[in-house]
């Protein structure tokens, strides 16, 4: 039958498909700022990623006399990574009704001479738009493509965002029992941040507490100091990187009970007078932090949508709503690999990026399913940079 499939497949729809494709992957590149600063994406012409995980140290230079010998330094290290890149897929089926309905809109459209969507022509410098039969059903149509690339790229910022929270990949999925693992963290190091809720981190192979004190419930309004608990975390994560994170990923809910809390308050009166919980904000709250030369919080509360084995969709988060996460440069990267699919003839080489094709269903005819496709994985190319912390709160 494979009616919805020659329509697309025909050169002029097939073109509009793929402006659709490169358009949404576009804005979807754009809509996370985290991401795209700290987690770029990149694209290359393999399925394989082969790149290097690096520790980066830059030790002092020595003081030498003239014509004395520099001394040779080894500080630093790296280690090969050759990881394969995940499949990932998703297809949406069209029905028999549609493609019923796409048959009377067809032949509808050659009785009237016209298209079956709206087309837009340029008529003495100015838009024209000349009506189609069945606009509606060709939107729909087109809207899967877009609906497709989405849940492609949602899949891969899922990878990115575990790193940030775990520092590793460890994911089944529910339809197809598929599961991907990649542990970026190192069992060898003297650190650790990815603690407990409430612990300290570990630096030099010890808890890091350069104060005594209790880790309160964020939630604790008269004696927690998030404040506190994010400029030690902060000073450990110096001790072993020699730096401070460029910034802080946070919910706004956690971003809540961080300016409710008394000694945020307190922090905020040395500069600003009559700050109340009610007067808190956002701006308020980032000048605390640049006050005590911590660095600033960006929101993230992007949610997607996750389809269970039964078709129930749900909404979930990327950033857990009770956890933070350290944000630095050369962090880490979303890789895009190959796909067989997009190999057009023998002599042809697979290409880069999301592929999106519409098919006759092989144990269907009269059905028709529009299939996307892509190779992926995030990358920690620096895992000394991760650093994730649970934070407490009553639910």
């Amino acid at each position: 039958m494979a009616i919805i499939a020659n329509w697309i497949n025909d050169r002029v729809q097939s073109k509009i498909v793929d402006r659709i494709v490169e358009d949404t992957h576009t804005d979807l590149l754009a809509e996370d700022n985290v991401l795209k600063s700290y987690f770029p994406q990149k694209t290359y012409n393999d399925r394989n990623f082969m790149g290097m995980v690096v520790e980066k140290v830059r030790p002092e230079a020595a003081t030498i006399g003239y014509d004395g010998k520099a001394p040779t330094t080894t500080a630093g290290s790296f280690k090969q990574v050759v990881e394969k890149f995940a499949k990932l897929g998703l297809d949406y089926c069209f029905t028999e009704e549609l493609q019923f309905r796409m048959e009377e809109v067809q032949r509808m459209a050659a009785i009237q001479n016209i298209g079956v969507q709206d087309r837009v022509i340029i008529k003495d410098n100015k838009e024209v738009t000349i009506p189609g039969t069945g606009s509606q059903l060709a939107d729909f149509i087109f809207g899967k493509a877009e609906d497709l690339t989405f849940g492609i790229q949602t899949n891969i910022d899922n990878m990115a965002w575990s790193i940030l929270q775990s520092g590793k990949i460890l994911r089944t999925d529910s339809r197809t029992n598929a599961t991907i693992s990649v542990d970026y963290r190192d069992g060898s190091a003297t650190y650790d941040f990815f603690p407990a809720a409430g612990v300290p981190l570990t630096v030099d192979g010890s808890a890091y507490t350069p104060t005594t004190r209790t880790r309160y419930p964020w939630d604790d309004y008269t004696n927690a100091d998030g404040i506190l608990d994010i400029e030690e975390d902060c000073e450990g994560y110096r001790r072993v990187n020699g730096f401070y994170p460029k910034s802080i990923a946070m919910s706004k809910t956690a971003f809540r009970h961080l300016v409710r809390q008394a000694s945020t308050i307190n922090y905020a009166s040395t500069f600003s007078t009559g700050v109340t919980a009610a007067r808190m904000s956002y701006t308020i709250l980032n000048r605390v932090l640049e006050d005590r030369g911590l660095p600033p919080i960006e929101y993230v509360d992007r949610l997607y949508d996750r389809e269970d084995v039964n078709g129930n969709i749900t909404k979930v988060r990327y950033l857990a709503e009770n956890r933070y996460v350290f944000l630095a440069p050369n962090m880490g990267e979303r890789a895009v690999g190959t796909t067989i699919e997009s190999k057009n003839g023998l002599y042809d080489r697979p290409k880069a990026g999301i592929w999106l094709k519409t098919v006759q269903d092989p144990l269907n005819p009269v059905q028709d399913i529009m299939q996307a496709r892509a190779t992926a994985l995030a990358m920690a190319i620096n895992p000394k940079l991760l650093l994730s912390r649970q934070v407490i709160w009553t639910p």
